[in-house]
């Protein structure tokens, strides 16, 4: 983003490699920084290990492994109030999260349109 602000930085965790590629893309040139991952596990390893501070994770709900809701919980552990875009296929809502995860949380349903996305995130993002 532009005007001296610090970049509004997004943690996107799918294991989709296209879909994750487009989401990177696609967010990048609304002027946001991207960090891209493929595993819980690599998500993890971003946020434990580094300085940076991200503005919003965006997690796939089916993830291999760690599954995404044990992600969320475990983000929230390393930074509360954390917010998060859960995306699933499966027609999930936030009465599915457990009660403390649902503050600063959304839903959005695949497939979506790259407008929906905007949306989410920027909603989210005001919440701030």
């Amino acid at each position: 983003m532009s005007g001296g602000k610090p970049p509004v930085r997004l943690l996107v965790v799918d294991d989709e490699p296209a879909l994750l590629r487009l989401l990177e893309m696609y967010l990048g040139r609304l002027g946001y920084e991207v960090t891209a991952c493929l595993t819980a596990e690599e998500a993890l390893e971003r946020v434990g290990s580094t300085a940076v501070e991200y503005s919003l994770v965006i997690v796939d709900l089916n993830l291999p492994g760690i599954p995404g809701l044990e992600l969320v919980r475990r983000l929230r552990e390393k930074a509360p109030g954390l917010p998060v875009l859960l995306c699933s296929g499966y027609g999930a809502g936030l009465s599915m999260l457990p009660p403390e995860l649902r503050e600063r949380a959304a839903v959005l349903q695949k497939p979506f349109l790259p407008a929906m996305l905007a949306e989410r995130v920027g909603q989210l993002l005001s919440q701030v």
